[in-house]
């Protein structure tokens, strides 16, 4: 008896796991997580933590908490009869706790969709004919369950939301709106553009126009070139970077190191790396052609 029990509450756990894990690893693969977004820590904090909170409660191994089982006396309990007590205090708990887990998330992974992908209205679509074809199924959980059974409706109603907008096709991500950062600069606001440029970086962190908006500010409006630098490397070590972009990157870095601290070694440096790494393509020959002129210029000046 007790083993089936056991089985069917592993058997739950594992069901809510896997329905968040389906969806989990599409969402890094969409974009919307970060690479390495630990799901294990996830299931720890929502699901495994409150049924350790849940059984230490009930068996009084919280400090400050009166017992909720004043009929069983624990210190005289052996071995088999602690091991059932758990599984009595799990058979309730681990449902609900791993049904609501689940629904929590794959909410949370809808929000994630809302908000940084072009997905709005396809999933107000797929909200509205599964909402209609699976209410009845919902109100009979409902009604059998009580809200006890809130975690598993919700399950039934958003899982096939989330299949329909990810199995599909991947959703296109939101592109970052520099243009309220390009009217506070216009306005002198350069600390209020920056945050502006940051808070649209964080919709998709390796846009790489953004990061070049950033380093220039650093660069034009905060005299700050060094930090400029660091905002260019930073990007060109980003592996979603391509090598036109990485080149473009160097070549505007060079520049600033000409125009705004007029040093020229340093940007005969920068413009030297791009052809050392790409020396048989257009962007070695852009740099050559470009250091070339900056040598020219220093031997008229030298003649002078």
């Amino acid at each position: 008896m007790w083993f089936i029990i056991t089985i069917f509450i592993a058997l739950v756990l594992a069901a809510c796991i896997s329905v968040v894990a389906c969806y989990w690893f599409r969402m890094i693969e969409v974009g919307c997580f970060r690479e390495g977004t630990s799901l294990a820590a996830w299931i720890t904090k929502g699901v495994a933590v409150p049924l350790l909170l849940w059984i230490g409660f009930n068996f009084v191994l919280i400090p400050g908490h009166v017992a909720t089982m004043p009929g069983v006396s624990l210190a005289k309990a052996d071995a088999a009869l602690w091991t059932r007590i758990a599984l009595e205090l799990l058979i309730p708990a681990a449902p609900l706790v791993a049904s609501c887990w689940a629904a929590a998330t794959l909410t949370w992974l809808v929000v994630q969709l809302v908000l940084q992908t072009e997905s709005r209205k396809e999933i107000l679509g797929a909200g509205i004919f599964w909402g209609l074809v699976l209410s009845p199924f919902v109100a009979l959980i409902l009604a059998f369950f009580g809200w006890s059974g809130v975690g598993v409706a919700l399950l039934v109603l958003l899982a096939p939301i989330l299949w329909d907008l990810l199995a599909l096709g991947t959703p296109r991500r939101l592109q970052p709106e520099y243009e309220l950062a390009l009217e506070r600069l216009k306005r002198g606001e350069h600390s209020a553009a920056e945050l502006e440029i940051i808070r649209q970086l964080e919709k998709r962190e390796d846009d790489f126009a953004g990061w070049m908006l950033l380093a220039e500010v650093y660069a034009k409006n905060f005299g700050d070139l060094a930090e400029a630098e660091r905002t260019v490397r930073a990007i060109c070590g980003q592996p979603t970077t391509t090598r036109k972009e990485y080149c473009a990157a160097l070549m505007q870095l060079g520049e600033w190191h000409l125009q705004l601290h007029f040093d020229a070694s340093a940007a005969r440096a920068v413009w030297s790396e791009i052809c050392e790494r790409f020396p048989h393509t257009e962007f070695a020959d852009t740099a050559r052609r470009r250091i070339e002129r900056l040598m020219r210029a220093a031997d008229r000046e030298s003649a002078l």
